[in-house]
């Protein structure tokens, strides 16, 4: 069964911990959270 999308978000978000803070530190406001179609976008 695939994830829902809250999962895929979560996990997506764990992965990107550290970029987000130097992202953040660097004053950076966007920048692409997930992406679909390579991190397994629900049907």
């Amino acid at each position: 069964m695939p994830a829902n999308l809250s999962d895929l978000l979560g996990t997506a978000l764990a992965a990107r911990h550290t970029l987000l803070e130097q992202l953040h530190a660097e004053q950076t406001n966007a920048y692409r959270l997930f992406h679909g179609s390579v991190e397994g976008g629900p049907d």
